[in-house]
């Protein structure tokens, strides 16, 4: 290949192929020898996409078949132009297919003797386009054009379900602090008017806003007066999960104190248990409780202080605890006081909730396949190995991929699928999203890419780790030396400061959202002058406490209840078990080296997977080619929207990181481009595009595949006469043949 020559092969053929009538061999269109054909690489989706930026006239039949083709179908015609040249295969000379390119109608003008019309080659990418910001819903039967695309079968799995704490306190008001209460007479009614001394446990799940009714203390002359919602905020502690839903399946309280409080006369204090009476409709004095009785003196004035940490209660279902102040006036004695110095109650509850066996949930695969066959009208849009699995068949029963993916077993649940809402009932609705948030959540959480590929004819999104669409093997090497060299620093590669989580996580109505790690975290970088910042979020959530919140309210319990976390969507990490169900959450053995530590329940956390320290060592190789020249520094973490602390040994990791860590650029992946692009010229003959628009032969996904040349690496001889390697960004091969390359990571030190 000593010899290029810079115009194509002279034995060129066009065909017309349109779905109204049998496929036309017409003469050359006039601009083909300039059609300006262009290869070039997605700067959000990284996949390589042909481009053709010019318009071609045709005469006679040619332009007759087109406008017929338009008059028959419109703008919607799928009017395919392919391209073909002779080839010699050994045996003997063959039309092989060059390109092919879909007619764009919006650019159809029709003059006396010409029609000229633009194309493009991706035609997949210009719907998608289109449509990727429409939120459909994925049950839908129907594609866009009203065609019918049958029924969504989802899978069902089990949710054991993520341990939940949840804090509240109770503090004496600033004013009344060292407040005296006097009383004198036969008994009071201290309760009227006291649920004003303290702020209730304003945190804790319903504690301050149920009403029940009211209730006596019979065995002493106090009434407690007022309605059920007065009362309960009284009760440091009120188990009212368990009284609307017996599926609570056990509960840790732990109370810490504080209290001093001087009592004089017949005047007592006491923990009182009260349980909720469901057939009369009110609270109940049920006993004391274990914490004690402590009663003042007739005539000295007795100090009684408590001050312990992590107390165990043994409360039982849909049981409070009071603290109550007694007095029952003497004749003959004095006046009874209590003075108050100190009062500080905080309650920390962990519940569980029993397991929901069968929940609905799609693949997250089989979502991004059902969103593009609605967008489409085609099954058979999507592919993807990262996130395909071996239960997948095709239309015939066929396995598709020979194994599990890397993400071949994350599942996305939405919140009334949490809920196990029943569908045709009232305020079901499918689980709802675009393309375009389905596509950028599976980018910001795994890394991947997206490229288009044609197979028999059908374009099809090809989804992959985004490692796939920057192999480390050479496919292509030019033969001459490159000439008009100029390098540019890629300033898109330099990032000051980056985040990475969840667009919505942390902010919860009744628990403890301080404990959820899968919320978003700020680090900074060594880089100081640039203002870009390396952002990765998801609309998808993975926060446990969330989804535990929309689990712990089902239809069938709350069905006229809406809640926030109706419209979530979730990614589940899953595997397969053994029984009926097939799948269930992994949980820490499954991922990790040991317990996770700095988190509530370890043993029933389950999103280690989906942390935005995880999401960061999966983006590592891309940013760290900005850093390259900084591997004795780190990243540094900053801030986080919630709990930092959590602490993961990850099964192949050398040792375990904590989401506030600092991280070291040595311990991550090391890049494979570097920021520089190389622009430059070098002719492109047909064999040299036979080369680049082939594909090689290598081990991926569990199977010899052909992977298409333009994703490895190009080798040529740099204007210093050194051979170089880069990753090819764009690529016009007429005429000079003009070429821009990332220069990739060739360096030893890593």
């Amino acid at each position: 290949m000593a010899d290029v020559n810079n115009s194509y092969n002279n034995y060129v053929r066009f065909v017309l192929k349109s779905t109204f009538k049998d496929s036309l061999i017409i003469k050359e269109p006039i601009g083909w020898k300039d059609d300006d054909l262009e290869l070039d690489r997605h700067k959000d989706y990284h996949g390589i996409f042909t481009n053709f930026t010019n318009n071609l006239e045709f005469t006679n039949e040619a332009k007759q078949y087109i406008n017929d083709a338009y008059e028959i179908y419109g703008i919607n015609e799928d009017l395919l132009l392919i391209k073909q040249i002779t080839k010699d295969d050994g045996t003997d000379v063959v039309w092989q297919t060059r390109y092919t390119a879909y007619a764009d109608f919006n650019t159809l003008v029709n003059e006396e003797t010409t029609l000229s019309i633009k194309f493009n080659s991706n035609n997949l990418a210009e719907l998608i386009k289109s449509h990727e910001s429409d939120d459909f819903e994925i049950e839908t039967e129907e594609d866009i054009d009203g065609n019918g695309i049958g029924t969504i079968e989802t899978n069902s799995v089990e949710i054991k379900g993520r341990d939940i704490s949840q804090v509240g306190e109770s503090i004496l008001k600033k004013d009344l602090a060292d407040f005296t209460f006097n009383y004198s007479g036969l008994g009071f009614n201290f309760f009227n008017g006291f649920n004003n001394l303290f702020v209730g446990l304003e945190f804790t799940v319903l504690t301050d806003i149920v009403s029940r009714g009211s209730d006596r203390h019979s065995s002493v002359d106090v009434w407690i007066v007022g309605d059920e919602n007065e009362k309960a905020s009284n009760m440091f502690y009120v188990d009212q999960t368990g009284t609307y839903d017996a599926n609570l399946e056990g509960l840790d309280v732990e109370l810490q104190f504080d209290l001093d409080f001087d009592l004089k006369g017949n005047v007592s204090i006491s923990f009182e248990r009260f349980k909720w009476n469901d057939t009369l409709g009110k609270w109940e004095a049920n006993g004391s409780h274990p914490l004690g009785d402590y009663e003042g003196d007739y005539v000295n004035s007795t100090n009684f202080t408590l001050n312990e940490t992590n107390t165990f209660l043994d409360v039982g279902f849909d049981e409070g605890l009071m603290l109550v102040f007694k007095s029952n006036y003497v004749y003959g004695f004095p006046t009874s006081t209590i003075k108050i110095n100190k009062h500080t109650l905080k309650v920390n509850e962990k519940t569980r909730y029993e397991s929901s066996p069968n929940l609905d949930f799609l693949f997250n695969h089989d979502l991004s396949n059902r969103l593009l066959y609605i967008i489409s009208g085609n099954a058979n849009s999507y592919y993807s190995k990262y996130f395909g699995n071996t239960n997948m068949l095709d239309s015939n029963g066929n396995q598709i991929y020979v194994q599990d993916g890397e993400g071949g077993l994350i599942g996305v649940m939405s919140g009334l699928w949490a809920r196990a809402f029943v569908r045709d009932t009232d305020k079901y609705k499918s689980l709802t999203i675009s393309l375009k948030d389905n596509l950028n959540s599976n980018h910001s959480v795994f890394n991947t890419g997206i490229g288009i590929e044609t197979v028999n004819f059908k374009e099809r999104v090809r989804e992959e780790d985004l490692r796939y669409f920057y192999q480390n093997e050479v496919a292509v090497r030019l033969p001459l030396q490159i000439t008009k060299v100029k390098r540019t620093v890629d300033k898109s590669l330099f990032f000051s400061g980056m985040s990475f989580g969840y667009d919505k996580a942390g902010d919860y109505e009744d628990s403890m959202g301080l404990d959820e790690p899968n919320t978003r975290t700020d680090y900074v970088t060594p880089i100081r002058k640039t203002i870009n910042k390396f952002i990765k979020t998801s609309k998808i959530r993975t926060d446990e406490y969330g989804l535990e919140l929309a689990r712990r309210k089902p239809q069938q319990l709350f069905g006229d209840e809406d809640t926030r976390y109706d419209d979530g969507n979730w990614y589940l990490d899953l595997k397969r078990v053994d029984g009926a169900l097939g799948f269930e959450q992994n949980d820490y053995t499954d991922r990790l080296q040991e317990l996770p530590t700095g988190i509530n329940s370890p043993t029933t956390y389950r999103s280690m997977y989906f942390t935005p320290l995880r999401m960061l060592f999966r983006h590592a190789w891309v940013f760290r080619g900005g850093m390259e020249k900084y591997l004795s520094k780190v990243i540094k973490y900053i801030s986080a929207v919630s709990n930092s602390q959590l602490t993961t040994w990850t099964i192949g990791d050398t040792k375990p990181y904590a989401e506030n860590d600092d991280i070291s650029l040595r311990d991550l992946d090391r890049s494979r481009f570097l920021p520089e692009i190389v622009e430059f010229e070098h002719p492109v003959d047909d064999d040299l595009m036979d080369l680049i628009n082939g594909k090689t032969s290598i081990e991926y996904g569990g199977e010899v595949e052909d992977i298409p040349n333009v994703y490895f690496k190009f080798e040529y001889t740099n204007e210093n006469g050194i051979l170089e390697r880069g990753y090819l960004l764009n690529l016009k091969p007429n005429k000079e043949g003009k070429w821009k390359m990332q220069l990739s990571n060739e360096n030893i030190i890593t």
